[in-house]
């Protein structure tokens, strides 16, 4: 039997895990790893890239993720477009004027330079070479020398480690 005290308790305190998403013990890893606000990659390979200003008729909702997918190094094919909800990380999250490429294409295609780069990282730290020997292609990490080839969706929870 539990008393009251005991059960405010619990209650308070799985209460702020739900708020703050504190993973309980002995669940799986995540699914999707989130390595920019915009680039989503699922363990499966799944590459999900946001599209941070809002569609209306002007064509954001592809060229936006295009610039990341394309500074990424992933196939087209393989990405899924997402509206992205507000998010204070991102700037420019408006749409009017037709200036939603001219003022994120910065922005973008450094979203794509910050994940390819620690997907590269999270190679070289399984294969145990060196990072600038490795290249990428079509979503994986390859290295040239043994023809090894690592999914972005192998790397993404050890990329999602290394620092930013």
């Amino acid at each position: 039997m539990i008393n009251r005290r005991d059960f405010i308790r619990l209650g308070a305190a799985g209460g702020v895990g739900l708020l703050i998403g504190i993973p309980l013990p002995g669940r799986a890893t995540p699914s999707s790893i989130s390595l920019h606000p915009l680039v989503l990659i699922s363990t499966n390979g799944h590459v999900a890239l946001y599209a941070q200003n809002p569609e209306m008729g002007q064509g954001v909702k592809t060229s936006l993720p295009m610039i990341i997918a394309e500074e990424l190094d992933v196939d087209w094919k393989a990405v899924e477009i997402r509206q992205a909800d507000w998010d204070a990380r991102l700037e420019n999250q408006f749409s009017g004027g037709s200036l939603s490429i001219r003022l994120n294409y910065d922005a973008m295609r450094k979203a794509g330079a910050t994940a390819r780069p620690m997907l590269t990282m999270a190679a070289a730290k399984r294969l145990g070479c060196d990072a600038t020997l490795l290249t990428t292609g079509q979503g994986y990490v390859i290295d040239s020398e043994s023809g090894a080839r690592l999914a972005y969706g192998e790397l993404a929870l050890e990329a999602a480690a290394l620092p930013v």
